[in-house]
């Protein structure tokens, strides 16, 4: 009889398979939670290979799947979990299951392997495709490699997995462990895979990959942190998704990966309990919270650490943008921003794609702007600006024109499905609640507060998401809305203004200069951008000569103090 290795999940530690990191088991094939069950029985220290597998079991008949499909099928993430699940049930089978049977899932894991790792990699393909082939040119590779090191044909697929994992982990990163928005949504199972294949190493005593792809998994693992929500929910991933990131799994990465400052980040987002004792992040601080890169088209905007931080993550491509609006454990909307622009009646379609043409970030805000071309040379300019210790999101896209006598814009952000969307009747107001608990006050600061003034547009809920649209006259048009994600200092007081912006002694039209005034509770701010070029201009007696300013305002003393300000 040969030698069987160490189970991986003996390594591992923990009550479930590691296979199960990062997956939705149950939205899986069939065969692949028949496979799973199994490795999960052996994984709970069941004998399930104690007498011989039928050919008609549900195990036989899954791996009967798996053989036929590896000709006919695509090689999806999916069928790469199945994969792994047959590789790692394999040793166990032997002598429980027909030998041919054995030897025909055994030859068909080595050509799945082998002709995954001979595939180009292809950083454009799709996110499927790039987690899969991680998943078989690399892990598949060095688990048969590990299990059957005996069999030299097997041994000898780790040098090949080993340069497939290396290239994923460089090529789909940034630099600084931030992957490609591509696949950020994927995060969970790239994170998996990524450190199974870890623990894979370490039980060979040798590195799964390179020195420089070691070092981006390093700064995955901060990543993977930003880019979780306060509730420890992937961002931009499906709202049920939360048990993506088991403790065990998050456990494994820190303490591969992880410096003390993660392991703060992590203990406060996951709890220190979660995580156990081997997770020290002590009195370290954590890293900065927010992140971006135009490379990767993301962005994330966050408060910090906490579980109830607000985050709004982006994710942008082509001309497509996705937007999610967290507030400690609610997730408030995500989804894709649609707009569309009226020029004088008449549509201006994207010309472009989404540029990345301002990012700051400082212990007060967080703030990102990119920019859209339109036909006829219109543009959008999106702002999205995080206060982090005033607690409000503003977001607002500005619409310029060469010329033009009317503009209108109107953007629809979907709301999640837990959400209640709540207008107030005489104001146009509106609050988001999460079972009868108040989220957010939306105050549409570009429109007359009192409903009885028709003019300018509406903020509404339509087909399951936020609709604010704007008009203006000229050639350009400001579309804001302003979060309160305090909504219960809006019940005390709350109230917009659009202000009055001169130049010269002249007072200068909204498709020149925007500015607003926003008061929830005791607290206020005002914000200016200009639309035509920048002047030195008057907005309540200050003298603004930038592009973009934003700041606190006190109302007894007339003083503003800045936020944030853009020259331009």
């Amino acid at each position: 009889e040969r030698d069987v290795a160490k189970p991986l999940w003996q390594r591992a530690g923990g009550e479930t398979s590691p296979l199960l990191w990062g997956i939705e088991a149950t939205a899986m094939s069939e065969p692949t939670q028949q496979l799973l069950r199994g490795v999960e029985r052996l994984t709970g220290r069941k004998a399930s290979t104690s007498k011989t597998v039928g050919r008609k079991s549900p195990l036989m008949e899954a791996l009967a799947w798996l053989i036929d499909h590896a000709h006919t099928g695509p090689h999806d993430v999916d069928f790469a979990i199945c994969s792994l699940a047959a590789a790692h049930l394999l040793p166990s089978l032997a002598g429980h299951l027909d030998s041919s049977m054995w030897w025909k899932a055994l030859a068909t894991l080595r050509r799945v392997a082998e002709e995954s790792q001979h595939a180009a990699f292809d950083d454009q393909a799709s996110a499927d495709s790039l987690v899969a082939h991680q998943l078989l040119a690399g892990e598949l590779s060095l688990t048969l490699a590990y299990l059957f090191s005996d069999m030299k044909p097997l041994h000898q697929l780790r040098k090949a997995g080993r340069e497939s994992l290396s290239e994923g982990l460089v090529e789909l990163t940034n630099g600084e462990g931030l992957v490609t928005g591509r696949v950020i949504d994927r995060l969970p199972q790239l994170m998996a895979c990524w450190t199974r294949c870890r623990l894979l190493g370490e039980l060979q005593d040798k590195k799964p990959w390179s020195g420089k792809a070691d070092a981006q998994y390093r700064w995955v693992v901060r990543q993977m942190l930003r880019w979780t929500s306060p509730e420890g929910r992937p961002l931009l991933g499906d709202a049920s998704c939360g048990h993506l990131y088991s403790a065990d799994m998050i456990r494994h990465a820190l303490l591969r990966g992880g410096d003390p400052s993660d392991a703060a980040a992590a203990q406060r987002i996951f709890g220190r309990k979660n995580l156990g004792r081997q997770i020290k992040g002590g009195s370290f601080e954590p890293p900065e919270a927010s992140d971006h890169c135009e490379w990767a088209g993301l962005a994330v905007l966050r408060s910090g650490w906490r579980s109830d931080a607000t985050v709004a993550a982006v994710r942008y491509r082509d001309a497509q943008m996705e937007l999610e609006v967290a507030s400690g454990e609610r997730r408030l909307a995500c989804g894709e921003i649609t707009s569309v622009t009226l020029i004088d009646g008449v549509e201006a379609s994207p010309a472009g794609e989404w540029e990345e043409s301002c990012w700051m970030s400082d212990e007060d805000v967080d703030f990102i702007e990119l920019s859209l071309p339109l036909a006829g040379g219109a543009q959008i300019d999106r702002q999205i600006l995080l206060a982090k210790k005033d607690r409000f999101l503003w977001m607002c896209d500005y619409v310029v024109c060469p010329e033009g006598n009317a503009v209108q814009h109107i953007w629809r952000l979907p709301i999640d499905d837990a959400v209640d969307y709540r207008e107030s009747d005489e104001t146009r107001e509106a609050f988001l609640s999460v079972k009868r608990r108040p989220a957010t006050a939306l105050l549409p600061v570009a429109l007359p507060e009192w409903r009885v003034d028709p003019r300018s547009g509406e903020l509404a809920s339509r087909k399951g998401a936020l609709e604010l649209s704007v008009a203006s006259a000229g050639n350009g048009v400001a579309c804001p809305l302003f979060w309160d994600f305090q909504p219960q200092r809006s019940l005390l007081q709350l109230t917009w203004r659009q202000l009055t912006v001169a130049q010269a002694l002249e007072i200068q039209p909204s498709h020149v200069a925007a500015g607003y005034r926003v008061q929830c509770g005791q607290q206020q701010w005002v914000f200016y951008r200009s639309l035509a070029p920048r002047r030195n201009r008057t907005l309540l007696g200050q003298n603004i000569s930038s592009e973009f300013f934003a700041a606190r305002f006190y109302g007894t003393t007339g003083e503003a103090e800045t936020l944030i300000e853009i020259e331009g």
